[in-house]
Protein backbone atom coordinates (compact mmCIF):
# COMPACT_ATOMS: atom_id res chain seq x y z
CA UNK A 1 0.00 0.00 0.00
CA UNK A 2 1.08 2.86 -1.02
CA UNK A 3 0.18 6.54 0.40
CA UNK A 4 -0.83 9.35 -2.03
CA UNK A 5 -0.60 13.01 -0.38
CA UNK A 6 -3.28 15.08 -2.11
CA UNK A 7 -2.16 18.31 -2.50
CA UNK A 8 -4.91 21.41 -3.61
CA UNK A 9 -3.64 22.79 -7.50
CA UNK A 10 -4.73 25.20 -9.91
CA UNK A 11 -6.69 23.60 -12.63
CA UNK A 12 -8.29 25.26 -15.97
CA UNK A 13 -10.34 23.66 -19.13
CA UNK A 14 -10.11 25.37 -22.48
CA UNK A 15 -12.09 23.50 -25.40
CA UNK A 16 -10.93 19.99 -24.19
CA UNK A 17 -7.32 21.05 -23.30
CA UNK A 18 -6.54 20.89 -19.31
CA UNK A 19 -3.83 23.63 -17.79
CA UNK A 20 -2.41 22.80 -14.73
CA UNK A 21 -0.88 25.36 -12.51
CA UNK A 22 1.40 24.07 -9.53
CA UNK A 23 2.17 26.94 -7.73
CA UNK A 24 0.07 27.92 -4.60
CA UNK A 25 0.07 31.17 -5.24
CA UNK A 26 0.12 31.59 -9.07
CA UNK A 27 1.55 34.98 -10.54
CA UNK A 28 -0.18 34.30 -14.21
CA UNK A 29 -3.76 35.09 -14.93
CA UNK A 30 -5.12 32.59 -17.09
CA UNK A 31 -8.14 34.34 -18.21
CA UNK A 32 -6.10 36.55 -20.49
CA UNK A 33 -4.20 33.84 -22.04
CA UNK A 34 -7.79 31.71 -22.54
CA UNK A 35 -8.67 35.28 -24.73
CA UNK A 36 -6.19 34.20 -26.95
CA UNK A 37 -5.71 30.40 -27.11
CA UNK A 38 -9.96 29.75 -26.83
CA UNK A 39 -10.36 31.03 -30.54
CA UNK A 40 -7.47 28.98 -32.18
CA UNK A 41 -8.10 25.85 -30.48
CA UNK A 42 -12.08 25.71 -30.72
CA UNK A 43 -12.63 24.68 -33.63
CA UNK A 44 -10.09 21.50 -33.52
CA UNK A 45 -12.87 20.15 -30.25
CA UNK A 46 -10.24 18.54 -28.57
CA UNK A 47 -12.77 17.81 -26.18
CA UNK A 48 -14.05 15.17 -28.77
CA UNK A 49 -10.58 13.59 -29.69
CA UNK A 50 -9.00 11.12 -28.45
CA UNK A 51 -5.13 9.73 -27.80
CA UNK A 52 -4.11 7.58 -30.32
CA UNK A 53 -0.48 7.40 -29.15
CA UNK A 54 1.38 8.13 -26.45
CA UNK A 55 5.46 8.12 -25.77
CA UNK A 56 7.83 9.66 -23.52
CA UNK A 57 11.14 10.37 -24.01
CA UNK A 58 14.50 10.98 -21.23
CA UNK A 59 16.51 13.79 -22.75
CA UNK A 60 19.71 13.93 -21.87
CA UNK A 61 19.55 17.65 -21.68
CA UNK A 62 18.10 20.66 -18.77
CA UNK A 63 14.29 21.07 -19.49
CA UNK A 64 15.77 24.61 -20.27
CA UNK A 65 17.71 24.31 -23.70
CA UNK A 66 14.78 21.89 -24.35
CA UNK A 67 12.19 24.68 -24.76
CA UNK A 68 15.04 26.86 -26.04
CA UNK A 69 15.73 24.88 -28.48
CA UNK A 70 11.78 24.84 -29.45
CA UNK A 71 11.45 28.83 -29.74
CA UNK A 72 14.01 29.45 -32.36
CA UNK A 73 13.88 27.25 -36.36
CA UNK A 74 17.69 28.92 -36.96
CA UNK A 75 18.51 24.71 -36.59
CA UNK A 76 15.58 24.05 -39.09
CA UNK A 77 16.70 23.55 -42.48
CA UNK A 78 19.49 21.27 -41.60
CA UNK A 79 18.26 19.50 -38.73
CA UNK A 80 14.45 19.32 -39.70
CA UNK A 81 13.77 18.24 -43.55
CA UNK A 82 10.31 16.77 -42.52
CA UNK A 83 9.50 19.51 -41.07
CA UNK A 84 10.39 22.11 -43.72
CA UNK A 85 9.02 20.44 -46.23
CA UNK A 86 5.76 20.96 -45.05
CA UNK A 87 5.98 24.42 -43.40
CA UNK A 88 7.65 28.13 -43.66
CA UNK A 89 9.34 28.71 -40.87
CA UNK A 90 12.59 29.11 -42.39
CA UNK A 91 11.10 31.85 -44.68
CA UNK A 92 10.56 34.06 -41.11
CA UNK A 93 12.72 36.82 -40.11
CA UNK A 94 11.80 39.13 -37.41
CA UNK A 95 12.75 43.22 -37.80
CA UNK A 96 12.48 46.05 -35.44
CA UNK A 97 9.11 48.04 -35.97
CA UNK A 98 8.51 50.80 -33.58
CA UNK A 99 4.65 51.42 -32.44
CA UNK A 100 2.63 54.74 -31.73
CA UNK A 101 4.03 54.82 -28.50
CA UNK A 102 7.51 54.78 -29.57
CA UNK A 103 8.23 51.07 -28.25
CA UNK A 104 9.82 48.97 -30.39
CA UNK A 105 8.71 45.29 -31.23
CA UNK A 106 9.82 42.80 -33.26
CA UNK A 107 7.73 41.77 -35.96
CA UNK A 108 8.11 38.27 -37.92
CA UNK A 109 8.13 38.59 -42.02
CA UNK A 110 9.18 37.11 -44.69
CA UNK A 111 13.18 37.31 -44.77
CA UNK A 112 14.00 40.09 -48.02
CA UNK A 113 16.88 36.92 -49.01
CA UNK A 114 14.29 34.24 -49.69
CA UNK A 115 13.80 33.53 -53.42
CA UNK A 116 10.13 33.06 -53.08
CA UNK A 117 9.75 35.55 -50.71
CA UNK A 118 6.13 37.40 -53.04
CA UNK A 119 5.17 33.52 -53.31
CA UNK A 120 5.03 32.78 -49.29
CA UNK A 121 2.93 36.15 -48.76
CA UNK A 122 0.49 35.54 -51.45
CA UNK A 123 -0.14 32.10 -49.88
CA UNK A 124 -0.51 33.58 -46.74
CA UNK A 125 -2.45 36.40 -47.79
CA UNK A 126 -4.98 33.60 -49.50
CA UNK A 127 -4.90 31.27 -47.08
CA UNK A 128 -5.90 34.15 -44.26
CA UNK A 129 -8.95 35.65 -46.11
CA UNK A 130 -10.32 31.99 -46.68
CA UNK A 131 -9.71 31.19 -43.03
CA UNK A 132 -11.38 34.47 -42.04
CA UNK A 133 -14.72 34.05 -44.13
CA UNK A 134 -15.37 30.75 -42.19
CA UNK A 135 -14.93 32.35 -39.12
CA UNK A 136 -11.43 31.41 -38.22
CA UNK A 137 -8.95 33.25 -36.19
CA UNK A 138 -6.19 33.95 -38.46
CA UNK A 139 -2.66 35.68 -36.86
CA UNK A 140 0.47 33.92 -38.56
CA UNK A 141 2.76 36.37 -36.17
CA UNK A 142 4.44 34.72 -33.33
CA UNK A 143 4.10 37.16 -30.58
CA UNK A 144 3.76 36.44 -26.91
CA UNK A 145 1.24 38.82 -25.82
CA UNK A 146 0.16 40.06 -22.25
CA UNK A 147 1.80 38.67 -19.48
CA UNK A 148 4.04 37.17 -21.98
CA UNK A 149 3.77 32.89 -21.08
CA UNK A 150 1.36 31.97 -24.08
CA UNK A 151 1.06 31.85 -27.40
CA UNK A 152 -1.62 31.10 -30.49
CA UNK A 153 -1.22 31.25 -33.86
CA UNK A 154 -2.47 29.58 -37.12
CA UNK A 155 0.11 29.38 -40.18
CA UNK A 156 -0.38 28.63 -43.13
CA UNK A 157 1.59 24.94 -44.93
CA UNK A 158 3.02 24.83 -47.83
CA UNK A 159 1.26 24.67 -51.12
CA UNK A 160 -0.13 21.40 -51.50
CA UNK A 161 0.52 20.26 -48.37
CA UNK A 162 -3.08 19.98 -46.41
CA UNK A 163 -1.51 18.50 -42.77
CA UNK A 164 1.38 18.04 -41.16
CA UNK A 165 3.02 14.50 -42.50
CA UNK A 166 5.73 13.27 -44.30
CA UNK A 167 3.80 13.47 -47.74
CA UNK A 168 1.38 16.01 -47.14
CA UNK A 169 -1.42 13.91 -47.48
CA UNK A 170 -4.23 13.70 -44.76
CA UNK A 171 -3.79 10.69 -41.73
CA UNK A 172 -6.59 10.71 -40.31
CA UNK A 173 -10.54 11.84 -40.29
CA UNK A 174 -11.38 15.39 -39.89
CA UNK A 175 -10.94 16.67 -36.21
CA UNK A 176 -13.67 19.14 -34.95
CA UNK A 177 -15.72 21.41 -37.30
CA UNK A 178 -13.32 21.64 -40.28
CA UNK A 179 -15.07 20.63 -43.43
CA UNK A 180 -11.90 21.27 -45.43
CA UNK A 181 -8.61 19.82 -44.69
CA UNK A 182 -6.10 22.53 -45.53
CA UNK A 183 -6.63 24.61 -42.50
CA UNK A 184 -2.64 24.91 -42.10
CA UNK A 185 -0.82 24.53 -38.56
CA UNK A 186 -2.22 25.61 -35.30
CA UNK A 187 0.61 26.14 -32.97
CA UNK A 188 -0.30 26.57 -29.04
CA UNK A 189 2.80 27.59 -26.33
CA UNK A 190 2.58 27.58 -22.71
CA UNK A 191 5.71 28.61 -20.91
CA UNK A 192 7.73 27.27 -19.43
CA UNK A 193 7.00 23.08 -20.57
CA UNK A 194 4.59 22.48 -23.43
CA UNK A 195 3.35 23.06 -26.97
CA UNK A 196 1.04 21.81 -29.66
CA UNK A 197 1.05 21.43 -33.20
CA UNK A 198 -2.67 20.96 -34.51
CA UNK A 199 -3.85 19.92 -38.17
CA UNK A 200 -7.18 19.83 -39.57
CA UNK A 201 -7.08 15.40 -39.02
CA UNK A 202 -4.51 15.41 -35.91
CA UNK A 203 -2.76 16.94 -33.15
CA UNK A 204 0.74 16.51 -31.67
CA UNK A 205 1.24 17.74 -28.13
CA UNK A 206 4.85 18.24 -26.05
CA UNK A 207 4.92 18.19 -22.37
CA UNK A 208 8.43 18.89 -20.80
CA UNK A 209 9.23 17.81 -17.32
CA UNK A 210 12.33 18.63 -15.58
CA UNK A 211 14.24 14.94 -13.88
CA UNK A 212 17.60 16.56 -12.94
CA UNK A 213 19.75 19.42 -13.34
CA UNK A 214 21.06 17.40 -17.12
CA UNK A 215 17.97 15.54 -17.49
CA UNK A 216 13.81 16.10 -18.67
CA UNK A 217 10.92 14.14 -19.42
CA UNK A 218 9.58 14.52 -22.99
CA UNK A 219 5.75 13.23 -23.12
CA UNK A 220 4.28 13.44 -27.08
CA UNK A 221 0.76 12.51 -27.68
CA UNK A 222 -0.86 12.08 -30.90
CA UNK A 223 -5.04 13.12 -30.70
CA UNK A 224 -7.63 12.17 -33.17
CA UNK A 225 -11.17 12.21 -33.52
CA UNK A 226 -12.51 10.26 -30.85
CA UNK A 227 -14.33 8.21 -33.16
CA UNK A 228 -11.46 7.23 -35.45
CA UNK A 229 -10.49 3.89 -35.35
CA UNK A 230 -7.08 2.69 -35.86
CA UNK A 231 -6.02 0.57 -38.87
CA UNK A 232 -9.58 1.79 -39.99
CA UNK A 233 -9.53 5.71 -40.07
CA UNK A 234 -5.42 5.67 -39.60
CA UNK A 235 -2.56 4.00 -39.45
CA UNK A 236 0.43 5.17 -36.78
CA UNK A 237 2.64 4.24 -39.47
CA UNK A 238 1.59 7.00 -41.62
CA UNK A 239 0.34 9.50 -37.99
CA UNK A 240 2.97 9.21 -36.02
CA UNK A 241 6.81 9.99 -38.26
CA UNK A 242 7.08 13.55 -38.95
CA UNK A 243 6.46 14.48 -35.57
CA UNK A 244 8.58 11.75 -34.03
CA UNK A 245 11.12 12.51 -36.38
CA UNK A 246 11.27 16.04 -35.68
CA UNK A 247 11.19 15.89 -32.16
CA UNK A 248 14.10 13.09 -31.53
CA UNK A 249 15.99 14.94 -34.23
CA UNK A 250 15.27 17.70 -31.75
CA UNK A 251 16.22 15.97 -28.64
CA UNK A 252 20.04 14.63 -30.40
CA UNK A 253 20.33 19.16 -30.64
CA UNK A 254 20.12 19.32 -27.13
CA UNK A 255 21.47 16.76 -26.26
CA UNK A 256 24.66 18.00 -27.99
CA UNK A 257 24.03 21.41 -26.43
CA UNK A 258 24.06 19.86 -22.79
CA UNK A 259 27.00 18.71 -23.65
CA UNK A 260 29.19 21.48 -24.78
CA UNK A 261 26.86 24.00 -21.94
CA UNK A 262 28.29 21.40 -19.47
CA UNK A 263 31.98 21.91 -20.48
CA UNK A 264 34.51 24.27 -18.34
CA UNK A 265 34.76 26.03 -21.85
CA UNK A 266 32.02 27.03 -22.18
CA UNK A 267 30.87 30.66 -23.14
CA UNK A 268 27.54 31.86 -23.68
CA UNK A 269 27.17 33.64 -27.00
CA UNK A 270 24.56 36.20 -28.29
CA UNK A 271 21.67 35.54 -30.26
CA UNK A 272 20.46 36.39 -33.98
CA UNK A 273 18.17 39.58 -34.53
CA UNK A 274 16.91 38.01 -37.47
CA UNK A 275 15.97 34.41 -36.14
CA UNK A 276 15.75 34.01 -32.25
CA UNK A 277 13.38 36.57 -31.33
CA UNK A 278 11.28 34.11 -30.09
CA UNK A 279 14.74 33.07 -27.92
CA UNK A 280 14.68 36.14 -26.54
CA UNK A 281 11.16 36.01 -25.43
CA UNK A 282 11.73 32.72 -23.41
CA UNK A 283 14.54 34.19 -21.63
CA UNK A 284 13.16 37.45 -20.90
CA UNK A 285 9.95 35.88 -19.55
CA UNK A 286 12.07 33.47 -17.57
CA UNK A 287 14.09 35.86 -15.82
CA UNK A 288 11.23 37.70 -15.30
CA UNK A 289 9.74 35.14 -13.31
CA UNK A 290 12.65 34.33 -11.52
CA UNK A 291 13.30 37.76 -10.69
Amino acid sequence: YQRRVRVPVHVRELHGTIFINLSPDPRIDFNEASEVIGPQIEPHEFQNAKIAYSTEYEIKANWKLVYENNRECYHCPTSHPEYIRANYDTAFSYVPEVNQSGEVKMVRTVDDSVPYRDDVLNWMEVKNKEWKELGLVCSPGSDFPGSGWYRASRTPSRKGWVTESLDGKPVAPLMGRFKDRDMGSCRIHTLPNSWIHASSDYACSTRLTPISLDRTSAKVSWLVHKDAEEDKDYELSRLLPFWKATSEQDWVLCENNQLGVSSRHYRPGTLSVKKESGLEKFLLWYLKMMG
